[in-house]
């Protein structure tokens, strides 16, 4: 039994030291060379492209930082564009959209919208030799200067990228972008404006926002659209019997008037209380009349005016009118805001005149107005 035992143990202690010396064999460090020679390597990589970037993103009236915007203003938007590798073929888009509810991806705007919720511009450098100083309008969408819907405008005289124009490209830009704001522009103060950016390779893009929501301020326009002389509109009844009724066809006449206005919106007419009388001598002012609300006593006159479609032997003297002063009334309540091209409302103007009247001609005015929808508390 102990021969056993001694036997085990000396075929364990073999084998521990066969390990050992094979050990000892891998670990042993190779012989040092006599002599040596240098090889210079390198290896080349393509295809990466810098990223690009967009940002500090400005919007200004003159040289006055501003979130409010009133249509038919011009204002300036700036934004700094950078990339490592030159801005080479680069491209952006800017949006300015109309986004009340946040649910609005400006992504998703064409680059050909130009309505009263949304403006897009587009620049695209391409990737040519020299890049143009200014704005190719074939590549603008949305020059809206003769866009009777929407006429938005881009000022290209006015936007810096007339520097752009290096051979060795910048790292570095800072691009301002002139543009006027829509007549329809929606009032109100849901509106952003976001900047999208790329190198030209579809490899590298990137966005940034406005920091804040723009409001649009409300709008109104009007444009009477009778004949003008010297550059006043103007229109006659012609001649009327010195007792004219409401009622007389010759007592009827109409005027046309254009409303714009990128929000609801109230209408008013006013007319001024003293006319002036000139005989038929052609010497000057021969007397003064007036508008009166009853036109009954000697001296006076009334106007009733409507929206009626009607002609003046269906009633549209008698009922549905407004009696014409010389304070603002309210003619139509609460209309919806149109397109750029506005809305015109085609008024009826009814005439009645008291006793006293001659031969001659009266002159005096009537005014048209506008504004904002009046709540009242």
């Amino acid at each position: 039994m102990k021969s056993l035992l001694k036997l085990s143990f000396r075929s364990i202690l073999g084998l521990v030291l066969l390990i050992s010396v094979v050990t000892n064999v891998l670990a042993s460090a190779p012989p040092s060379p006599t002599s040596s020679g240098t090889l210079i390597s390198s290896f080349t990589t393509s295809g990466y492209y810098s990223q690009i970037d967009v940002s500090g993103v400005t919007l200004k009236f003159d040289t006055t930082d501003v979130t409010s915007l009133t249509p038919n203003q011009a204002y300036v938007l700036g934004f700094n564009v950078s990339n490592a590798d030159g801005l080479k073929g680069m491209s952006f888009k800017v949006v300015i959209y109309n986004d009340p509810n946040n649910n609005v991806n400006p992504a998703n705007i064409e680059g050909s919208t130009t309505t009263g919720d949304a403006f897009v511009f587009v620049w695209d450098q391409a990737d040519v030799a020299a890049p143009d100083a200014n704005f190719d309008p074939a590549i603008v969408y949305a020059d809206g200067a003769n866009s009777e819907n929407a006429p938005w405008l881009l000022y290209t005289s006015s936007c810096n990228t007339r520097d752009f124009r290096n051979d060795t490209y910048p790292t570095s830009y800072d691009f301002a972008m002139a543009f006027g704001l829509a007549r329809n522009a929606i009032s109100g103060d849901g509106w952003k404006i976001i900047v999208y950016v790329s190198n030209g390779t579809s490899t590298s893009t990137d966005s940034v926002s406005f920091g804040s929501s723009v409001a649009v301020q409300w709008y109104g326009q009007v444009s009477i659209l009778e004949q003008e002389i010297e550059g006043v509109p103007t229109m006659s009844w012609g001649n009327v019997a010195y007792n004219a009724k409401y009622s007389d066809l010759a007592s009827a006449a109409d005027v046309s008037v254009r409303y714009t206005s990128n929000g609801r919106f109230d209408t008013y007419v006013s007319g001024s209380s003293q006319w002036a009388y000139y005989s038929n001598d052609g010497v000057g002012v021969d007397g003064t009349y007036y508008l009166s609300y009853d036109a009954s006593e000697n001296g006076t006159f009334g106007i009733r005016i409507n929206r009626n479609t009607t002609e003046v032997d269906s009633g549209g003297y008698i009922s549905g009118y407004t009696q014409l002063i010389s304070d603002w009334r309210t003619m139509d309540y609460d209309q919806s805001n149109t397109n750029a091209s506005g809305v015109t409302f085609t008024y009826y103007l009814y005439l009645q005149l008291a006793g006293g009247f001659g031969n001659g001609t009266y002159v005096g005015d009537m005014k048209f107005g506008i504004s904002n929808v009046v709540v009242l508390q």
